[in-house]
């Protein structure tokens, strides 16, 4: 799932169990949501089954639904760290499987973050993604490296050194030879799998993500121009369910 900034000024991150990594991750919310009695999070394609507050045991209430998990009801507020438990099935159901999408970098999609891609210092950078076949898509998962101070340091009087993408677009292909754009945008720099959402009813079988420019920079050679990815998720409907 995703972290990072989430509805009404909440904020957290997600951790995965150790004992369970394929079912069972952490949401921790450091900053509970300005109002309301919930937070929403972009569940990256896994199906929900059940949440309980870590501390209490208590079981909490969900809807899941066009990619999104709302946990409702929520009035126990840790003021440092509320945590739920969230139980899944144990595989992805919104997006293609590791190793069934082939990639001009191989380390694109292996299921393995222990590998990664890295341009070298190359931009623009391309990599390609092949589903094998013409199929519906609707997003891509962008797992970067963290090795690299994330947003904001401009901030706090440093330069931006964020080695993560900034402007990119996507094109799509049936055969290969014959390309379309059909998003351009911003990348945010923040920790965690990013998503880039595609246009409703989008099928295709490649896709090419280029990178022209990363956040970090000039002047801070060590991450000028510099990109490592983990991972690309190609996703393709989205999971429901209650609980």
């Amino acid at each position: 799932m995703q972290p990072g900034s989430w509805n009404d000024g909440a904020y957290g991150y997600l951790t995965v169990s150790r004992d369970h990594p394929d079912t069972t991750q952490y949401v921790h919310v450091t900053t509970r949501p300005t109002t309301g009695d919930q937070v929403r999070i972009r569940d990256n394609g896994y199906r929900v089954e059940g949440v309980t507050d870590l501390r209490t045991g208590e079981r909490l209430h969900f809807d899941q639904r066009d990619g999104t998990l709302t946990v409702r009801g929520i009035t126990d507020w840790d003021p440092y760290d509320t945590v739920f438990k969230v139980r899944t099935a144990p595989h992805r159901e919104g997006g293609y499987p590791a190793g069934s999408v082939r990639a001009s970098e191989p380390a694109l999609t292996d299921g393995d973050f222990t590998t990664y891609t890295d341009n070298k210092g190359v931009l623009p950078a391309r990599y390609t993604l092949d589903l094998g076949r013409v199929r519906p898509v609707d997003s891509l998962g962008v797992q970067q490296r963290e090795w690299s101070p994330t947003y904001n340091r401009e901030t706090f009087g440093r330069k931006e050194d964020s080695a993560r993408i900034k402007d990119y677009t996507v094109s799509v292909s049936d055969d290969g030879s014959t390309w379309r754009e059909v998003r351009a945008g911003v990348l945010e720099s923040a920790r965690g799998i990013r998503f880039i959402d595609l246009p409703d009813g989008l099928r295709a079988r490649y896709l090419t993500l280029d990178v022209s420019t990363t956040w970090s920079a000039e002047t801070v050679p060590a991450f000028y121009r510099q990109l490592r990815i983990d991972e690309i998720q190609v996703g393709h409907g989205h999971p429901t369910g209650h609980g």
